[in-house]
């Protein structure tokens, strides 16, 4: 799952994020934003496998979310959470 830290609508990707990964737990969760600010791995990094800045650099981000793929599955082999 992909989603942005500002989305229209009122609701925004930092609210969905828990509520996400409490209804997917296995799920490979990724944000992506063009304001990241300086806190968001302290405020989200231990429910997200991918924090990605904009522009996406479209190499990186499939660098990044192979990545979250292979630690997700290091994971599921270890009895993670995730």
């Amino acid at each position: 799952i992909t989603l942005d830290l500002q989305m229209p609508g009122g609701i925004n990707g930092m609210e969905l994020i828990a509520p996400l990964r409490h209804r997917f737990p296995h799920a490979i969760l990724a944000v992506i934003s063009g304001f990241i600010p300086e806190n968001i791995s302290s405020e989200v990094g231990h429910n997200v496998d991918a924090i990605i800045p904009k522009p996406v650099d479209i190499d990186a981000f499939v660098q990044l979310l192979e990545n979250a793929q292979q630690t997700h599955q290091e994971r599921k082999h270890v009895g993670g959470s995730r």
